[in-house]
């Protein structure tokens, strides 16, 4: 069961809308030096990578799983993302301790919107809990994101679970609290999540945003 948050946004920050749809597969993938984003999706969410628009699949299938793809843009003021770290804040008293954020831009002429996206995480003893967000300033138009996260083994080196969605930004932030189960217990993992801005027209994107996080799951209580 997913357990929706919901934040009104302070400030610039925007309005984001995750809704990943989490899949742990019985068949895991095998990537190669040249894998990419595309053939994860295709591998986990083969539906909704069919849907997507000719430009963003192009995009996916251009980037390597490999490679961090981090924005250049700096952090913004913390006041300029405000709800944003009010979720932060209210992560930590949920449980959740592992943190990364990216940051972006979108453009238009002289005027310059923040993009970015938050990946907060809780490691459990056979689960790993993931919350995912994404915001952005711009008012006056929605902005399309396409949101990708996946859950990979170091020491297998396969990705044992994805989860993907097409979301509407428009002014105010959003999320989604899921979780990645049945997993080993006092094992490494890494969790990489990337986003796909499609911004509106008029208005270009300074890239894919990207985190990624290594954890390890926690040994079971004993009693």
């Amino acid at each position: 069961m997913k357990k929706h948050l919901r934040l009104t946004a302070v400030l610039v920050c925007l309005s984001l809308l995750f809704l990943l749809t989490g899949c742990q597969d019985s068949k895991v993938f095998s990537p190669s030096a040249s894998s990419t984003w595309g053939e994860l999706c295709k591998q986990f969410q083969p539906e909704w990578y069919k849907a997507l628009p000719d430009e963003v699949s192009a995009q996916l299938d251009s980037l390597l799983l490999n490679e961090n793809h981090s924005s250049a843009v700096s952090e913004p003021n913390p006041s300029a993302i405000a709800a944003v770290y009010q979720e932060v804040e209210q992560s930590k008293d949920d449980g959740y301790t592992v943190l990364g954020m990216d940051n972006g831009e979108l453009t238009s002429g002289d005027s310059t919107e923040l993009m970015g996206m938050s990946l907060m995480l809780n490691e459990q003893d056979n689960a790993l809990d993931y919350m995912l967000s994404a915001y952005s300033s711009l008012e006056t138009a929605p902005t399309e994101v396409c949101l990708v996260i996946a859950l990979s083994d170091p020491e297998s080196g396969t990705y044992q679970a994805a989860a993907a969605s097409t979301v509407s930004i428009t002014n105010d932030v959003d999320g989604v609290a899921e979780s990645f189960q049945k997993l080993k217990h006092d094992h490494p993992y890494k969790v990489q999540a990337i986003a796909i801005v499609a911004p509106p027209e008029g208005y270009q994107s300074s890239g894919p945003l990207y985190v990624e996080q290594e954890v390890t799951t926690i040994e079971p209580t004993t009693k």
